[in-house]
């Protein structure tokens, strides 16, 4: 399918039947286009003049009842010389091709002879070609006015000519400048101590090149690089030296841009990570002579991500921005504010007697960033997680104040946020079993100590078993049963998720292609992906040369995508939907009405499935506005011919809801655990046994 925009084709031909066929050719080939037709030169520049329509190219035919021959060409180009003109004639003579492109045509086309492929080709370089030819003049009329400063001295030292630039850059006029010496550029230019070098490179090798500063007639100095040349006879004897001026008194300005550049954040004005070891290095040789303290803050942001991932990038940098002008509000003008990166930001709180006087600027961050922000039209509400360490008693070098605040900010974390926790050395032991954890998740991905469970999704009508899910988990040699809810974080955090995510995808396939074997029943099996996973370069690929290599039927498959995943490209989501959705996999969208999604976008992804959360799953037996949402959802996946499936379903009111408002599938401890694959069939058969127990009775008619 052509997906290029239509060619606004003007095509001015006084037959009827010649018109009719250009539009034929055109139509036979599939070539994108919009036509009007005028069958005078007149109608014809009516159609230019017209605000409402902009014509790409104008087919013209040469024998009209108001022009005849060449001049239409003229009266086109007239009204718009950048438009590209195709001359329609019978008279197939190469020397009336060249007089057409010598009235400006782009082609000509015999009228008769070819198809729609060469009438489609010849629109297409005619108008490429107009585009090139525009692009050389603007690039001719750019390099002009946008030249260097040129002055030539003649051979008596005496200024010959100048051109524009120069003028401008020097602010005096040709008269002015004629018979003059090039000193006016700079005073010293007559000390023989320059001159002389300026000579002896020039005549040596034949330039000379140095930063020199020059005077304007009125604006007094600026900085240029000078470039000066000979131009030199046949036989070699210099006739004129030539001055080339480029200002460079923006380089110098940059040179301090350059700097603040790379000491400060882009986005917040903060000094940077670079910047604040260099101040915290300041601040420990101070407090050392002075013997004082200094206290490290380190500071995460609580559901930063979450603004980020549902209002956009965008507010996310609006939120950085605002926040780190609430800290630097809290803090003492002595102190250093700095940003780490992403929603990280360090202080420095410098020359204290007690480190606990800094609690008070702890408790006052803590209440800054609690107030509500407002951020791309919408009230958003974070918190803030501090960690805090001091120098001497935590450490006495820049590396370990920022790694024990750091360790003391995730402590922070893990309490519950919106609070702020003080260094102590037991955390180092947390942080080692964190760092433990994640070697051991390391050799279980190498040594394949990975395993899937499935557990069966119920059709809530046909009491049958739908599909089952993948779900990952890890048994540890020492630890036993490793919870998703502690490994898979760890995973994301570290990006191990990406190659864990493959694995899982390529054991399911590999189950399934051995399920489809022994002719098991033909359940979809659904496997989660992180967003990371998804948007790795070349994720469509992976995944259909997985299904290649396994064998797996694609139709078995379904991919669970969350609505974090969902924030990106929209364009570049949709392709890689559609190159696996080709296969015939489906996509569910899991986790659904806890994030944020806009309904346009999910009728352009269309989804296969909607997967309503746990969480809302739960709280609907006891809380309206869930019960609500439910209903919601169910409505709205049912009007872009989703299938919906309730997770979490553990009690048979739970059911009876479900059931009562549409919902088409469930998962959950009513029906079953996840189990191992060789366990699965059994568990299918328990869970068909405990749905048709709990089956909710129909409603009685009233």
């Amino acid at each position: 399918m052509n997906t290029s925009p239509p060619i606004n084709i003007l095509l001015v031909e006084d037959n009827q039947a010649d018109a009719r066929l250009v539009e034929l050719l055109l139509l036979e080939v599939g070539f994108p286009f919009q036509m009007r037709m005028a069958g005078t030169l007149a109608e014809g520049l009516a159609h230019l003049a017209d605000v409402t329509w902009v014509t790409d190219i104008v087919l013209l035919d040469v024998r009209l009842p108001d022009c005849d021959g060449l001049d239409g060409i003229a009266h086109v180009l007239e009204l718009n010389p950048n438009l590209p003109v195709v001359v329609l004639t019978g008279n197939d003579d190469e020397s009336f091709a060249v007089k057409a492109v010598k009235k400006g045509a782009q082609d000509y086309l015999v009228k008769g002879q070819g198809d729609g492929v060469l009438m489609s080709r010849a629109i297409r370089y005619a108008i490429e070609r107009k585009k090139a030819e525009s692009k050389l003049h603007l690039a001719a009329a750019v390099f002009d006015a946008a030249s260097e400063g040129i002055l030539v001295v003649d051979m008596q030292d005496r200024v010959s000519t100048a051109n524009p630039a120069f003028l401008e850059l020097t602010g005096y006029s040709m008269d002015e400048l004629a018979g003059q010496k090039p000193s006016f550029m700079r005073k010293d230019m007559n000390s023989p101590t320059l001159l002389n070098e300026i000579n002896a490179k020039v005549d040596g090798r034949g330039s000379w090149a140095g930063e020199v500063t020059c005077e304007h007639k009125e604006r007094g100095t600026f900085h240029a690089w000078v470039s000066v040349s000979a131009v030199r006879d046949p036989d070699g004897h210099r006739t004129d030296t030539v001055f080339v001026l480029r200002d460079i008194t923006e380089r110098k300005r940059a040179e301090d841009t350059i700097w603040h550049q790379a000491n400060f954040d882009a986005l917040t004005d903060l000094p940077n990570r670079t910047l604040f070891s260099d101040r915290l290095a300041e601040a420990i040789t101070r407090a050392r002579r002075t013997h004082k303290k200094v206290v490290v803050m380190f500071i995460d942001l609580d559901r930063f991500k979450w603004v980020n991932d549902t209002l956009g990038h965008h507010a996310g940098d609006e939120l950085l921005k605002l926040a780190a002008a609430r800290l630097v509000d809290a803090t003492r003008a002595s102190d250093t504010v700095a940003r780490q990166g992403g929603d990280e930001f360090t202080i420095i709180v410098d020359e204290v007697d007690e480190a606990r006087n800094a609690e008070i600027v702890a408790r006052k961050i803590l209440s800054e960033l609690a107030e509500p922000f407002t951020v791309a039209g919408n009230e958003v509400f974070i918190s803030g997680s501090i960690g805090l360490t001091v120098f001497p008693e935590d450490g006495d070098t820049v590396t370990d104040l920022l790694m024990n605040a750091d360790t003391a900010m995730y402590q922070a974390k893990e309490s519950g946020r919106n609070a702020y926790r003080f260094f102590t050395p037991e955390m180092n032991s947390d942080a080692f079993e964190r760092i433990t954890l994640e070697g051991d998740l390391r050799g279980a991905i190498e040594n394949d100590s990975l395993s899937l469970w499935y557990q069966p999704v119920v059709d809530l009508t046909r009491n049958e078993i739908a599909h089952v899910e993948a779900l990952m988990r890890w048994e540890h040699a020492e630890r036993g049963m490793v919870s998703p809810a502690l490994f898979v974080p760890l995973a994301e955090e570290t990006g191990m998720i990406s190659e864990i995510g493959l694995w899982a995808l390529r054991a399911a396939c590999t189950q399934i292609a051995s399920w489809r074997a022994t002719n098991f029943p033909p359940f979809r099996v659904a496997v989660n992906l992180s967003a990371r996973q998804f948007h790795d370069p070349g994720f469509a690929r992976k995944v259909l040369d997985i299904l290649d290599e396994t064998g797996a039927d694609p139709t078995w498959l379904s991919l669970d995508l969350n609505e974090e995943l969902m924030n990106g490209d929209t364009s570049q989501i949709e392709e890689t939907l559609r190159q696996i959705r080709e296969k015939g996999v489906q996509f569910s969208l899991d986790d659904f009405g806890t994030g944020y999604s806009s309904l346009s976008h999910l009728r352009r992804l269309a989804v296969d499935i909607l997967k309503i959360d746990k969480s809302i799953v739960a709280g609907m037996t006891s809380d309206s506005g869930d019960a609500t949402l439910v209903e919601t959802i169910v409505a709205m996946g049912h009007s872009m011919g989703a299938t919906i499936i309730a997770e979490g379903v553990e009690t048979l009111e739970q059911l009876n809801l479900l059931t009562d408002q549409g919902c088409d599938l469930a998962q959950g401890f009513l029906f079953g655990r996840p189990v191992k694959a060789e366990e699965l069939l059994d568990e299918c058969a328990r869970s068909l046994k405990q749905a048709a127990e709990v089956k909710p009775k129909p409603k009685p008619k009233t």
